[in-house]
C-alpha cells in the first residue's frame, strides 16, 4: 500500500516522474511508473495498485482530459473519496471532476516553495492522515498489546505504549473491565501529571536556555540591519538567491554551501536570512534580521556565541538548549525540534545538521519550512561536512 498513485497520461509522464521525486522527498510513497511485471496483465496491476493506495493524485493536462483510462482512474479514486486533482495545463477538468478544488501546477517546475505545491502537499498529508505531531501527542494509548504507533515525523519511543485490556476480543465482565481501566486511567495520568511537573522545572529553571535575540553572528544578530551591517562587507555582498516567500510576507535571502548561481558561502556552510517583505531588488535600511538560519559547515563556530556546533548528537541540543517544545518534519529524515527562546535546531541521521534562531511561523507546512530548508539543504548543503 502506498501514499500516493499518481494518474497521469503517458506525453505527461516527465512531469509525473519531477513530481513523484519532489512527494518522495517529502517522506511520501509514490506508485506512478506503470511497468508491468511478467505474468501480470495491465489491468491488474494498475487495478491492485489504485484500490489500495491512500490517495491519488490526478495530473489533469490537454492529453489526459481526453483519456477514458485517466478518467476511470479519477472516478474509482473518486469513489473513494480519496481524490487530489492537479492542473498541469490550463485547462478544465473532465465533466463531473470540477467540483473539487485543484492544485496548481500549470507553471511548477519542481521547486518545492511553489504555492501550489505546498497545498498539494497539506491535501495528500491530510488525505493519507498524516498529521502534524507535537511533543504532547507522543502519550499514546493503546488498546491492545500487538498494536503499534509510528510516525515518520516523531522517532522516540512513545511515553506510554500500551494502556487497555490484553485483548479487545476476550470477553470480560463490565466489573473486572471497569478495575482494569481504573487502574490505568489513575496511572496514566499520574505519569502525565508528573511529567507536566518535570517539563515545567526544566523549562523555567534551566540556566543554560538563553532567548535567540542574545545570540550574535560575525557582527549582526537578531533586529540588525540586513543591507547596512550584513550585504555591505564580505563574504555576504552576493546572495545566490533573492526571494518573497509565504505570500510576500517575508524575503529570503539566501547563501549555498554548494555553487548557487556560480557562488558559495565560504566553509561548506549555507546561511538564510528571513527578512520584512519590500518588493526584490529593492534595499533599505529598515529591513531587520527576523530570523537567520544556518546548515551544513561551522563558519559560525568561531564568529558567534552559539554554543552548539553542526555535527553534534541530537542529545546535545536538549542538554544545551532545553527540552524540545515539539517536533515535526520537513523532508524525508530532515526534521527540526523547537526550543525554548526561539531556538530551532535541525536533525538528519540523527545528527545536528544546522540551526534557525528567531521567529518562524508555528505552521511545519508553511512555506518559510517547507518550501525553503528541504531543498537548500538537500541541493545547496555538502552533507559529508556534518
Amino acid at each position: 500500500m502506498v501514499d500516493v498513485f499518481i494518474s497521469y497520461a503517458r506525453e505527461d509522464r516527465p512531469k509525473a516522474q519531477i513530481l513523484a521525486e519532489e512527494l518522495e522527498r517529502h517522506n511520501f510513497s509514490v506508485w506512478w511508473d506503470r511497468k508491468i511485471p511478467p505474468g501480470k496483465t495491465w489491468e491488474e496491476v494498475i487495478g491492485e495498485a489504485l484500490d489500495t493506495a491512500k490517495s491519488v493524485i490526478v495530473l489533469w493536462s490537454e492529453v489526459s482530459v481526453k483519456s477514458n483510462w485517466v478518467k476511470e482512474e479519477a472516478d474509482r479514486a473518486a469513489r473513494r473519496g480519496i481524490l487530489i486533482p492537479v492542473l498541469i495545463d490550463k485547462i478544465q477538468p473532465p465533466l463531473g471532476f470540477g467540483r473539487i478544488e485543484a492544485a496548481d501546477l500549470i507553471n511548477w517546475q519542481g521547486e518545492s516553495s511553489n504555492p501550489g505545491f505546498c497545498e498539494l502537499i497539506r491535501a495528500v498529508s491530510n488525505t493519507i492522515g498524516h498529521p502534524f505531531i507535537t511533543v504532547e501527542d507522543k502519550v499514546i494509548v493503546s488498546s491492545s498489546k500487538d498494536e503499534k504507533w509510528t510516525s515518520d515525523v516523531i522517532t522516540e519511543p512513545p511515553i506510554v505504549e500500551q494502556l487497555g485490556t490484553d485483548s479487545l476480543n476476550v470477553e470480560v465482565s463490565r466489573s473486572k473491565q471497569w478495575i482494569k481501566w481504573r487502574y490505568h486511567i489513575i496511572i496514566g495520568l499520574s505519569l502525565l501529571i508528573i511529567g507536566t511537573v518535570v517539563l515545567t522545572k526544566l523549562l523555567t529553571n534551566s540556566p543554560k536556555i538563553r532567548d535567540a535575540s542574545s545570540y550574535k553572528f560575525d557582527g549582526f544578530k537578531l533586529g540588525s540591519s540586513y543591507f547596512t551591517e550584513v550585504m555591505s562587507r564580505p563574504p555576504y555582498e552576493n546572495p545566490c538567491d533573492d526571494d518573497p516567500v509565504d505570500n510576500e510576507s517575508r524575503r529570503c535571502m539566501i547563501y549555498g554551501a554548494l555553487p548557487c548561481r556560480g557562488r558559495s558561502f565560504p566553509e561548506h556552510t549555507t546561511v538564510i536570512f528571513f527578512l520584512p517583505w519590500i518588493d526584490t531588488g529593492r534595499y533599505s535600511e529598515n529591513q531587520p534580521i527576523l530570523a537567520f538560519a544556518w546548515m551544513g559547515g561551522n563558519y559560525f563556530a568561531t564568529r558567534s556565541n552559539f554554543p552548539l556546533r553542526t555535527g553534534e548528537p541530537v542529545d546535545r541540543a536538549t542538554e544545551v538548549l532545553g527540552v524540545p517544545l515539539r517536533n515535526f518534519a520537513l523532508a524525508k529524515g530532515l526534521r527540526v525540534q523547537e526550543h525554548p527562546g526561539s531556538v530551532y535546531s535541525i536533525i538528519y541521521d540523527n545528527k545536528l545538521v544546522g540551526f534557525v534562531v528567531g521567529s518562524m511561523p508555528s505552521d511545519p507546512y508553511n512555506e518559510q519550512w517547507r518550501g525553503v530548508f528541504p531543498q537548500m539543504y538537500f541541493r545547496y548543503t555538502n552533507k559529508t561536512e556534518t
